[in-house]
């Protein structure tokens, strides 16, 4: 089936009138003529301005307008701004987006809930992971006098033992232990145990000269 503008072309072709002569007559720009003939109603002023343009052309050319109306009618609507779309269309048109106290609320609500459940994820992955262990001194394979001084950082709650003696942790994670060794190869055994029970283990060997 042809559109309301097809039919308009046509007709306004076979009888040899030009878009300008239709223009001169119904004091309609030939932009908007020409957009009515090519179905471009994006190009048109509202709905009740392009009825009018359609009885106006359809009197040039000896066309009954509300016939032709009805065909406009049959194919297009008019959304709530009054802008031509395709029939069936007007319900699916989005609605102009507002800021609400609603809308406030479930910002508010979603951010509070992001903020939290991150911070659970942070809590969780806490609780599972072993404990921070850094040895600083000695370095592998060092070689030391008897008094070996022994150094480190871990979890500030966790319990920290060098050869199975406990340390003191600071609040700053820090701990640090003097262990005697007779001369030779010796290996220390640095251990750190979190409060949910997952350890780290670090081993040095050092050789006392």
């Amino acid at each position: 089936m042809k559109t309301v503008g097809e039919i308009l072309k046509q007709v306004r072709t076979d009888q040899g009138i030009s878009v300008a002569t239709v223009a001169a007559q119904t004091k309609i720009q030939i932009k908007y003529l020409r957009a009515l003939e090519e179905n471009k109603f994006d190009k048109l002023p509202a709905a009740a301005f392009v009825k009018g343009f359609v009885r106006a052309y359809a009197r040039v050319i000896g066309k009954d307008p509300e016939g032709l109306l009805a065909i406009f009618r049959r194919d297009y609507d008019q959304n709530e701004r009054g802008e031509i779309v395709p029939r069936g269309l007007v319900m699916g048109m989005p609605k102009k987006w507002r800021w609400t106290p609603t809308v406030t609320m479930v910002g508010v609500a979603v951010m509070v809930m992001t903020i939290f459940g991150a911070y659970l994820v942070f809590q969780l992955r806490t609780l599972s992971r072993p404990p921070i262990l850094e040895v600083t001194a000695p370095t592998e394979n060092a070689k030391v006098s008897r008094n070996v001084a022994v150094t480190g950082k871990s979890d500030r709650d966790a319990t920290v033992t060098v050869n199975s003696k406990p340390l003191v942790v600071s609040d700053r994670g820090e701990w640090s232990e003097t262990v005697l060794l007779s001369a030779g190869e010796h290996t220390l055994t640095i251990k750190a145990t979190a409060r949910n029970g997952k350890t780290r283990v670090v081993q040095r060997t050092v050789v006392v000269e």
